[in-house]
C-alpha cells in the first residue's frame, strides 16, 4: 500500500542532474549562513533545554521540532557544501553527534537510529550524482554495508545497554566511557550464524509480537474494533486538554494494554505505530488503504521540499522537512503524527515570516544606503 501511495509502480519522473548547479538559485553566502545559524541555534537550544529538563506549556512539541531541526540543519549544510564543491566531512562529524547525544546523556539510541536513517537517505537522494549503472551498484553496496554496520553497532549497544543505563539513570559505580569503550572493543561482527546477536535484534524488533496479540484480542473481543473512532478525531489535535479532557496522552501504556490484553508498565511508553492503529480501526483493509494515504502524503511533502531546496528557499524546505520527519516515526500513532506535524508547520511558518521580515529590512537599509551614496 505504501509503495502504491508513493507511486513506485508509476512512470519515473525525469529530473535535472544534481551536479549541474547552473539552474539552481543559490542565494548569497550571508543568506545561507543566516539560515543555517537560525536552524542550528534553535536545535542547540532545544537540546540544552531537553538536557536541563525544562518544562513549560507545549514544551514537548516545541522541543521536538527544535531537535528535528538539527537533522534539517545538517542535511542542508551538507547539500550546500556538496553543490559548491566543498567537503562534507564536517557535516558528517556533526551528524554523528546526534546519536552520541542520546547515547551518552539519556542511554537511548532510538532517536539516534531514526535520525541516522534520515540523514543517510537524504544524502543518497540529494548529494550523490545522478544514477548510472555503476552508481546504482555502488549505492546498493553502500546501503548493504551501512545496514551491516548499523546491525553490528546495535548488537554492541544491546549487549551493554543495561550497564550503560545503570550508570546514567541510577548513578551506579563505574565509568560510562569505559563501558562504551568495552562495548566497542568486545562487540562481535554481526553474523547470521551468531544466534545471540539475532536474539538481540529480534527482541528489539518486537512490535510484530504486540500486533499479533492485538489481532488475537480483537478476534476474541470484536467490540474492541474502533471503526475509525481514533482517526476521526485527527482534526482536533490543537484543542487544549482543558477543553478536551479525554485528549489522547502520548506517554504510558494504557492504549497498548487495552488492545493487546497485556499488562505493561505504566511508567514506560509503548509506541503502537500506524500498522497497529490502522488495523484496530478497519482490519487488514484499513492497513492497506491507510498506507496508500500515508504514501501519497509523504510523497507530496518530499517532492515539494525538494522543489524548495532546488529553488534556494531553504526555510520553506526546512518547514516541510520537519513535518516529514514527524511522519516517518514508525512508533507514533496517527494522532501524534498529525499533532507533531501541525505544530511543526505552525512554528516553522512563524519563523519563516519573522526571518523574512528581518531579511527584507536589512535589504531595504542596504538599498537605501547605496542610493544615498549615489
Amino acid at each position: 500500500g505504501f509503495a502504491i501511495g508513493c507511486g513506485v509502480f508509476g512512470k519515473a519522473r525525469k529530473r535535472e542532474p544534481l551536479a549541474d548547479t547552473s539552474t539552481l538559485s543559490l542565494p548569497n553566502a550571508d543568506y545561507q549562513r543566516a539560515v543555517l545559524g537560525l536552524l542550528g541555534g534553535i536545535a542547540l537550544a532545544s537540546f540544552a533545554l531537553n538536557f536541563l529538563r525544562v518544562s513549560f506549556p507545549m514544551s514537548g512539541a516545541l522541543l521536538e521540532v527544535g531537535r528535528n531541526l538539527a537533522v534539517v540543519c545538517v542535511c542542508l549544510g551538507a547539500v550546500l557544501a556538496a553543490r559548491q564543491g566543498q567537503s562534507i566531512t564536517r557535516w558528517i562529524a556533526i551528524a554523528a553527534l546526534i546519536p552520541l547525544y542520546y547515547l551518552v546523556i539519556w542511554g537511548f539510541l532510538s532517536y539516534g537510529f531514526l535520525f541516522g536513517i534520515l540523514l543517510i537517505g537524504f544524502w543518497f537522494a540529494q548529494i550523490q550524482k545522478p544514477a548510472d549503472a555503476g552508481s546504482v551498484l555502488w549505492r546498493v553496496g553502500a546501503t548493504i554495508l551501512v545496514v551491516y554496520v548499523l546491525l553490528t553497532l546495535f548488537v554492541g549497544w544491546a549487549s551493554f545497554r543495561n550497564e550503560i543505563r545503570l550508570i546514567i539513570w541510577q548513578g551506579a559505580e563505574g565509568s560510562l566511557g569505559a563501558v562504551i569503550w568495552r562495548a566497542i572493543t568486545q562487540t562481535e561482527i554481526f553474523s547470521l550464524g551468531n544466534f545471540d546477536a539475532l536474539d538481540l535484534v529480534n527482541i528489539r524488533l518486537n512490535l510484530n509480537i504486540f500486533i499479533g496479540r492485538m489481532i488475537e484480542q480483537h478476534q476474541l473481543f470484536p467490540e474492541l474494533q474502533q471503526w475509525g473512532a481514533t482517526l476521526i478525531v485527527l482534526p482536533l489535535v490543537l484543542l487544549p486538554r482543558f477543553i478536551w479532557p479525554g485528549k489522547p496522552a502520548r506517554g504510558g501504556s494504557g492504549f497498548m494494554s487495552e488492545h493487546t490484553g497485556i499488562t505493561l508498565s505504566e511508567s514506560s511508553t509503548f509506541g503502537t505505530g500506524t500498522v497497529f492503529e490502522f488495523f484496530i480501526n478497519f482490519g487488514y483493509i484499513g492497513v492497506f488503504l491507510g498506507f496508500i494515504v500515508l504514501g501519497l502524503i509523504l510523497t507530496r511533502i518530499d517532492r515539494r521540499a525538494a522543489a524548495y531546496l532546488a529553488a534556494g528557499d531553504y526555510l520553506r524546505f526546512a518547514r516541510l522537512f520537519v513535518v516529514g520527519i514527524v511522519a516517518t516515526d514508525p512508533l507514533l500513532r496517527p494522532f501524534f503524527i498529525v499533532n507533531g506535524a501541525v505544530f511543526a508547520w505552525l512554528i516553522m511558518t512563524l519563523l519563516t515570516i519573522i526571518f523574512e521580515k528581518q531579511i527584507n529590512k536589512k535589504r531595504n537599509r542596504l538599498f537605501a544606503s547605496r542610493k544615498a551614496l549615489k
